[in-house]
């Protein structure tokens, strides 16, 4: 899992591009995620699932968390390039009104 943001510290976007599987191995990157969006210039979060093949009850679990610790800290938090299985994963468990999708 890599977090992208701006090199001059000007972006008010954190990027997040995940691997293969989105599970428990997330937990680092919920801890600095939730550091960088107390940044009064961070606006948005970015999930890009483009590379994610399986998730996890556990990075359900993370992906929950990660919601609860900054939605008052950012405007929008959106998960992009998300598999139609892996949105389907996401709304039986009830998250697709939790985020939004691009």
């Amino acid at each position: 899992m890599q977090i992208v943001t701006a090199d001059n510290g000007d972006s008010d976007t954190i990027n997040i591009r995940t691997g293969e599987s989105l599970d428990f191995s997330t937990c680092g990157m919920v801890t600095h995620v939730c550091n960088l969006a107390k940044h009064p210039q961070i606006r948005y979060v970015v999930i890009d699932l483009g590379n994610t093949k399986h998730i996890r009850d556990s990075g359900l679990a993370m992906l929950i968390l990660l919601r609860q610790r900054i939605r008052k800290l950012v405007w929008q938090i959106t998960i992009v390039n998300c598999k139609p299985e892996l949105k389907n994963r996401l709304s039986v468990s009830s998250l697709t009104t939790a985020f939004q999708f691009a």
